[in-house]
Protein backbone atom coordinates (compact mmCIF):
# COMPACT_ATOMS: atom_id res chain seq x y z
CA UNK A 1 0.00 0.00 0.00
CA UNK A 2 1.41 3.37 -1.02
CA UNK A 3 1.73 5.86 1.86
CA UNK A 4 0.52 9.43 1.36
CA UNK A 5 3.23 12.00 2.20
CA UNK A 6 2.76 15.65 3.09
CA UNK A 7 5.06 18.63 3.50
CA UNK A 8 5.33 19.50 7.19
CA UNK A 9 4.62 23.27 7.28
CA UNK A 10 6.73 23.60 10.47
CA UNK A 11 9.93 21.85 9.34
CA UNK A 12 9.51 21.83 5.57
CA UNK A 13 10.29 18.10 5.35
CA UNK A 14 8.18 15.39 3.72
CA UNK A 15 6.49 13.18 6.32
CA UNK A 16 3.91 10.37 6.18
CA UNK A 17 0.44 11.88 6.50
CA UNK A 18 -1.18 11.17 9.89
CA UNK A 19 -4.59 11.14 8.16
CA UNK A 20 -6.37 8.63 5.93
CA UNK A 21 -7.51 11.35 3.52
CA UNK A 22 -5.58 13.78 1.35
CA UNK A 23 -5.36 17.45 2.26
CA UNK A 24 -4.73 20.26 -0.23
CA UNK A 25 -1.31 21.81 0.32
CA UNK A 26 -2.70 25.32 0.96
CA UNK A 27 -5.84 27.15 2.05
CA UNK A 28 -7.87 29.15 -0.43
CA UNK A 29 -6.07 32.52 -0.41
CA UNK A 30 -9.14 34.40 0.82
CA UNK A 31 -12.25 33.79 2.88
CA UNK A 32 -15.15 32.69 0.66
CA UNK A 33 -18.85 31.88 1.00
CA UNK A 34 -19.88 28.23 1.24
CA UNK A 35 -21.31 28.28 -2.30
CA UNK A 36 -18.07 29.77 -3.65
CA UNK A 37 -16.09 27.07 -1.85
CA UNK A 38 -18.17 24.30 -3.43
CA UNK A 39 -17.79 25.92 -6.86
CA UNK A 40 -13.98 26.12 -6.46
CA UNK A 41 -13.83 22.46 -5.35
CA UNK A 42 -15.81 21.43 -8.44
CA UNK A 43 -13.47 23.45 -10.67
CA UNK A 44 -10.44 21.76 -9.07
CA UNK A 45 -11.83 18.36 -10.10
CA UNK A 46 -10.12 15.12 -9.06
CA UNK A 47 -12.63 14.62 -6.21
CA UNK A 48 -11.57 17.66 -4.12
CA UNK A 49 -14.30 18.69 -1.67
CA UNK A 50 -15.02 20.39 1.64
CA UNK A 51 -14.11 18.27 4.68
CA UNK A 52 -16.66 16.45 6.82
CA UNK A 53 -17.07 17.44 10.49
CA UNK A 54 -14.91 14.46 11.48
CA UNK A 55 -12.20 15.40 8.98
CA UNK A 56 -12.15 19.05 10.09
CA UNK A 57 -11.75 17.91 13.71
CA UNK A 58 -8.69 15.89 12.65
CA UNK A 59 -7.33 18.83 10.67
CA UNK A 60 -7.63 21.01 13.76
CA UNK A 61 -5.55 18.47 15.70
CA UNK A 62 -2.79 18.76 13.10
CA UNK A 63 -3.29 22.45 12.22
CA UNK A 64 0.37 23.36 12.72
CA UNK A 65 1.62 20.50 10.54
CA UNK A 66 -0.77 21.48 7.73
CA UNK A 67 -0.33 25.24 8.24
CA UNK A 68 -3.99 25.96 8.90
CA UNK A 69 -4.10 29.57 10.05
CA UNK A 70 -7.58 30.87 9.27
CA UNK A 71 -9.96 31.58 12.17
CA UNK A 72 -12.90 29.53 10.86
CA UNK A 73 -13.21 26.82 8.18
CA UNK A 74 -16.18 25.49 6.20
CA UNK A 75 -17.28 21.85 6.33
CA UNK A 76 -19.57 19.98 3.93
CA UNK A 77 -22.36 19.64 6.51
CA UNK A 78 -25.41 21.70 5.59
CA UNK A 79 -28.87 22.36 6.94
CA UNK A 80 -30.94 24.32 4.42
CA UNK A 81 -29.29 27.70 3.87
CA UNK A 82 -26.85 27.09 6.75
CA UNK A 83 -23.51 25.28 6.74
CA UNK A 84 -21.31 24.13 9.62
CA UNK A 85 -18.18 26.17 10.26
CA UNK A 86 -15.38 24.95 12.53
CA UNK A 87 -13.52 27.47 14.66
CA UNK A 88 -9.74 27.04 14.98
CA UNK A 89 -9.45 29.78 17.63
CA UNK A 90 -10.44 29.36 21.28
CA UNK A 91 -12.45 32.59 21.33
CA UNK A 92 -14.78 31.65 18.46
CA UNK A 93 -17.52 29.03 18.52
CA UNK A 94 -18.03 26.29 15.93
CA UNK A 95 -21.59 26.48 14.62
CA UNK A 96 -23.98 26.55 11.70
CA UNK A 97 -23.89 29.91 9.90
CA UNK A 98 -25.59 31.19 6.76
CA UNK A 99 -23.82 30.08 3.59
CA UNK A 100 -23.35 33.70 2.51
CA UNK A 101 -20.88 34.29 5.36
CA UNK A 102 -17.23 33.89 4.47
CA UNK A 103 -14.87 31.35 6.04
CA UNK A 104 -11.52 29.78 5.30
CA UNK A 105 -11.33 26.68 3.13
CA UNK A 106 -8.93 23.74 2.97
CA UNK A 107 -10.03 21.12 0.49
CA UNK A 108 -9.68 17.37 1.06
CA UNK A 109 -10.29 14.18 -0.89
CA UNK A 110 -10.50 10.52 -0.06
CA UNK A 111 -7.07 8.93 -0.46
CA UNK A 112 -6.54 6.48 -3.31
CA UNK A 113 -5.53 3.78 -0.80
CA UNK A 114 -8.82 4.17 1.08
CA UNK A 115 -10.83 4.03 -2.17
CA UNK A 116 -8.94 0.89 -3.28
CA UNK A 117 -9.55 -0.72 0.12
CA UNK A 118 -13.29 0.06 -0.02
CA UNK A 119 -13.51 -1.41 -3.52
CA UNK A 120 -11.67 -4.58 -2.42
CA UNK A 121 -13.95 -4.98 0.63
CA UNK A 122 -17.06 -4.75 -1.55
CA UNK A 123 -16.02 -7.32 -4.17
Amino acid sequence: MEKNYIKNKITGEQIPSPLDFEVAENDCPKYVSWNEAVKIANQMGEDWRLPTKTEIELLKEYKLVFGLDKRVYWTNEVDGNMAYSKSFKWYLSSRFVVKQCTCGVRFVRTSKDKVDKMIDENR
